[in-house]
């Protein structure tokens, strides 16, 4: 035994070294050359053009898509490449009046560390004069609540199919967020949004925090009736709230309503003491046949104690992904886009509401900036997000326009659609 650890001592140390070795070789051989090479001026050239600032001249603004909190939301179109995205413009006065720069520069950092093809992806961040703007993937199937509840009104409610994927990539968008130790805490079908070919993208990640390893959090976040027991005992919490409002978002899809929901007497309102009540007490309850795997694993995912909710507080989705439930679902093809959603969403259909109907309140009069402020929007206001922009360059079959355009002399800093040109690259000024 002894001999045995000698051994693999002896091995460690000699890997070691044999990495040592090799790393120094690299750095003064093999890099210096590098360096030398019309590779490395090419990977510089590159890096320069991905750094140069974004702004409004690189844009086009369309149509409102809709109003939140901060601002509004349009249809922006990149100048180089044509790609559609949407622009989520938040008031810096009316963010300032409801202190909400943490929340925003949160989402932000979060949206900047996710990759995947089941979470809203982030391609620029900047400011204008007044807003600071998210421009992200545009997502034109509108959201999972308008679906629920406005498409169909006298059977609220999905097809079991569009359910049963819905839910897996729903468990997609969780299980890569967790993975990245990030607690979403706003699951629900309104932030849930269909794209173009009718797959699921997680939305809206203002209330998302970070958490370290085996940690925990506390504090109310999120929207009443998608809360689980422990969060409205202001109890401590992990990653239980995320399948516990999975788990909601589930049923409301099969059955058309909310599991916990209590309204007032006018029907319009929540109320707010009943409905946590209800959240804390009540089983669930089915006006619907359903089939048995299906009623499992909503029961599985609402227990009240999270010791005994299916994936407990851990940040891994495979207790939720091995479920009866999803025997028929390759998660290999899923992940991968390989698998047709059963609704496409048509080109000639809008999927909202009109959203000019929603009037902004005019809350944020006499709010003065300051330079404080302008620290924190220059902080937000890193341009374009590497790893995104590459991909749509290279989807778009534009980089060696690009590095055509950008190989003599300094890179310009403006850029101008061509309006007599049919690419849809862009004229240099």
């Amino acid at each position: 035994m002894q001999n045995e650890k000698v051994f693999n001592e002896c091995i460690r140390q000699a890997l070691d070294l044999g990495k040592s070795e090799v790393i120094s070789y690299m750095a003064k051989e093999v890099f210096k050359k590098y360096k030398e090479s019309e590779e490395f001026r090419t990977y510089l050239k590159w890096k320069y053009i991905e750094g140069d600032q974004a702004n409004e001249s690189c844009f086009t603004q369309f149509r409102l898509l809709g109003r939140g909190g901060f601002g509004e939301v349009y249809a922006y179109q990149e100048h180089l490449t044509g790609t559609l995205y949407a622009c989520k413009k938040i008031d810096k006065k009316r963010m300032k009046k409801k202190n909400a720069e943490h929340t925003i520069l949160i989402e932000k950092e979060v949206l900047e560390r996710v990759n995947s093809r089941f979470v809203v992806t982030l391609y620029y961040a900047y400011q204008s004069k007044k807003e600071l703007n998210l421009i992200m993937t545009l997502l034109s199937g509108g959201d999972l609540k308008f679906h629920i509840y406005e498409v169909d009104r006298k059977n609220k409610g999905v097809s079991p199919e569009r359910c049963k994927i819905y839910s897996a990539q729903i468990t997609m968008a969780m299980e890569h967020l967790h993975s990245e130790n990030i607690l979403y805490r706003d699951m629900k079908p309104e932030n849930v949004l269909l794209d173009s070919r009718g797959n699921c993208r997680v939305a809206d990640l203002g209330l998302a925090c970070i958490l370290q390893e085996n940690e925990k959090t506390s504090g109310k976040a999120g929207t009443l009736g998608y809360m689980p027991p422990e969060m409205l005992n202001n109890s401590e919490y992990a990653y239980g709230v995320d399948w516990f409002a999975v788990g909601c978002t589930i049923y409301e899809m099969c059955e058309g309503r909310g599991p916990f929901i209590v309204r007032d007497k006018s029907k319009r309102k929540i109320d707010k003491d009943l409905t946590a009540e209800k959240t804390k007490n009540d089983d669930v309850a089915y006006k619907r046949e359903h089939k048995a795997e299906l009623l499992h694993l909503i029961g599985a995912l609402l227990a009240k104690d999270v010791n005994e909710r299916l994936a407990e507080d851990l940040p891994s989705a495979r207790p939720i992904m091995d479920h009866p439930y999803f025997e028929e679902i390759n998660w290999e093809r899923l992940e991968a886009g390989l698998i047709e959603p059963p609704f496409i969403p048509s080109d000639d259909e809008v999927y909202a509401k009109n959203a000019s109907n929603i009037k902004l309140p005019s809350d944020a009069e006499g709010i003065k900036l300051t330079d404080e402020d302008a620290k924190l929007y220059e902080e937000f206001s890193t341009g374009r997000n590497p790893a995104p922009w590459q991909e749509e360059i290279i989807s778009c079959g534009v980089y060696d326009e690009i590095m055509e355009l950008y190989k003599s002399g300094a890179c310009p800093k403006f850029v101008v659609k061509d309006e007599g040109s049919k690419s849809k690259f862009c004229t240099i000024l």
